[in-house]
């Protein structure tokens, strides 16, 4: 098995073995990273503004942006009335490129930033929002739609 990681940041993803990608896949779905001060989210490689990370949303300003493995605290400025993003690039932000980043900065102005408290993960599939290993045994096994299911009743 080949695993894929960044040095900041830990486990990103495995190769080779199906049923790894499968659970990771489960688990970034249905996990929420609820935003605090940002100093616990890395700002690029999690998921906590729109359907994906912000590295895969948007490859291109991922692959010319200066500091890969920024926090969110890293690139956000608070004052009084609003959220002020900042983020650096390699290079002048010119025509297509300029086009993405306002993008970005479209979708960020969804988030809520909270200065007095940390982050936190929020498990999707419970009330509390609390993981639990019967909520995702059974959010799989009962759903015959979901890759997991297919895996365990195959024959």
């Amino acid at each position: 098995m080949a695993l894929r990681v960044c040095p900041e940041y830990g486990l990103i993803s495995a190769t080779s073995v199906r049923g790894v990608q499968v659970w990771l896949q489960v688990f970034s779905m249905e996990f929420k990273v609820v935003v605090g001060n940002g100093k616990l989210t890395s700002f690029r490689w999690d998921l906590w503004a729109g359907s994906r990370a912000l590295k895969t949303a948007f490859l291109r300003l991922y692959s010319i942006s200066h500091c890969k493995f920024t926090k969110i605290d890293d690139c956000v400025q608070l004052d009084r009335i609003e959220v002020v993003w900042n983020v650096s690039y390699g290079i002048t932000l010119r025509s297509r490129n300029l086009g993405w980043h306002v993008d970005m900065l479209n979708l960020l102005k969804n988030v809520e930033v909270k200065v007095n408290c940390s982050d936190k993960w929020e498990w999707q599939l419970e009330k509390d929002r609390r993981f639990s290993v019967k909520s995702l045994y059974s959010s799989q096994v009962d759903n015959s739609e979901s890759e997991v299911h297919r895996i365990l009743t195959r024959k």
